[in-house]
């Protein structure tokens, strides 16, 4: 069985700051899920699956890089980020893009709420089990209420209180049976996630769990009275004994990680204290866009040195671009000294000339940056490039570059040169006012150019340095 796991979750909080990348009892918040997700992985090997995380926050995204839990991380667009924005909507975003990304077809969509962590492998077995035997849209999980609106809870009605549903009940046995909605585990069809309905529980089906105590991590003490909680069971309760172990385990992950790759934070000091060679700058107003635009272009990238969430600025490709990202913005925002400060440490550190005022795709690949120079080109998605590449102006006229191009070490492609999608440039290459169409290998110096059509398959197993859409 194909099954997409999704941690959805945003950045932003106005209750309790930061708290999807908090922690809980001493360890990372989300850890807990994912450690249920791991569990389930092990005891089911057979079913193929996958675990997405969709997600604005960069602490967040580190986090879950740091645990060692393969994982798509697909980002989430701002307009998927506000507090007024249904879950469903990012839920059906995240799917979208696994499927996009990994050509799955999932049966099933498991949503596990990041702030609802007090779940155990048999409640998410559970769900999954009537998820594979139920025709419903959605399945979620439930626990027994505590209190009934037919016989002890109230409203306020011209001045009085009136039971939320009247009725003759004089011992809560009598009334009902209900259930709190816990929002731990949303389990959807693959149908209802292809589908634009709206989420609604009618005609759906629950799983019941065992009550922790329904809290929605809303204010700090909802925090603190969790932690009792959880400490409470998971001394005493085998099942969520295992979860807080396996949570303990993908944290010694994360100090080992921490200790290799630096943080945003000292990314900052970092780059301050090199800086201060060419006069020093303040980049505090720049860094957060540049670190986000970083992150989404190396989320697309295969190469094994780039892992999702995190940036390395030993390894030379990503932090020069790092630094290219951080000029522009810089640049973007009017403060041409920052950016001439920032290019000028990026060309001294790394040999290669991309000015800032070059607009860079969102997604690229520089394997050995030096040498490169970068000229005022267009450029789009999916660029990579080898050392010692030239992209230049012949006569006042710039190359149009396409999707998903390889330029080799080496190259040269400049004047009115026109360049289409999926084309893979040989090393020691030079094209001057060319057209080429999708899907070539170009080899040999214009005039006398050689290019060869390939179907897109064999294109597309060439150019593997990024993930694809389709």
């Amino acid at each position: 069985m194909n099954l997409l796991f999704t941690l959805c979750a945003r950045a932003g909080s106005k209750g309790i700051k930061g708290k999807n990348a908090g922690d809980l009892a001493g360890l990372p918040l989300a850890y807990y899920t994912l450690a249920v997700i791991d569990l389930y992985k092990e005891a089911h090997p057979d079913d193929d699956i996958d675990v997405v995380l969709s997600t604005d926050s960069d602490e967040l995204m580190e986090l879950v890089e740091a645990s060692g839990i393969d994982h798509l991380n697909v980002g989430r667009p701002e307009e998927l980020a506000g507090d007024k924005v249904a879950k469903i909507d990012a839920i059906r975003y995240a799917f979208q893009e696994a499927e996009s990304r990994t050509g799955k077809h999932y049966d099933a969509v498991i949503d596990l709420d990041n702030t609802s962590p007090l779940r155990t492998l048999d409640d998410l077995e559970r769900v999954v089990e009537k998820r594979c035997s139920s025709m419903v849209p959605v399945i979620f999980t439930v626990v027994p209420a505590r209190r009934n609106p037919w016989f002890n809870m109230v409203i306020e009605q011209d001045g009085v209180c009136k039971k939320v549903l009247e009725s003759d009940f004089i011992a809560r046995q009598q009334a009902p049976e209900v259930f709190d909605m816990n929002a731990s585990i949303y389990a959807y069809s693959r149908e209802f996630m292809q589908s634009d309905t709206p989420l609604s529980i009618e005609g759906c089906e629950y799983v019941i769990m065992t009550d922790t105590g329904v809290l929605d991590l809303d204010r700090p003490d909802d925090l603190k009275l969790m932690e009792v909680i959880a400490a409470y069971l998971f001394d005493n309760d085998q099942g969520m004994h295992a979860v807080r172990v396996r949570a303990e385990e993908l944290t010694q992950k994360n100090e080992v990680q921490s200790k290799s790759l630096p943080k945003k934070n000292q990314i900052e000091d970092y780059l301050t204290n090199q800086l201060a060679f060419f006069g020093g700058a303040d980049i505090s107003d720049y860094l957060e866009a540049a670190y986000k635009r970083a992150l989404y272009c190396f989320s697309r990238n295969t190469n094994k040195y780039f892992k999702k969430g995190t940036i390395d600025v030993h390894h030379t490709g990503q932090y020069a671009i790092l630094l290219c990202y951080l000029a522009r913005v810089a640049f973007e925002a009017g403060d041409r000294e920052t950016a001439d400060r920032v290019y000028a440490l990026n060309k001294a550190l790394h040999g290669f000339d991309i000015f800032y005022e070059v607009e860079l795709p969102n997604v690229f690949f520089m394997e050995h940056p030096v040498g490169t120079v970068l000229g005022r080109a267009k450029y789009t998605d999916r660029l990579f490039l080898g050392q010692n590449v030239t992209v230049g102006g012949n006569k006042g006229c710039y190359p149009t570059i396409g999707e998903n191009v390889c330029l080799h070490a080496g190259c040269m492609v400049v004047g009115d040169s026109h360049l289409g999608n999926n084309i893979e440039v040989s090393a020691q290459a030079f094209i001057r006012d060319e057209v080429i169409p999708d899907n070539c290998l170009v080899f040999g110096k214009s005039p006398n150019l050689v290019i060869k059509q390939r179907s897109y398959e064999e294109m597309k197993s060439r150019l593997y340095f990024f993930e694809y859409d389709d």
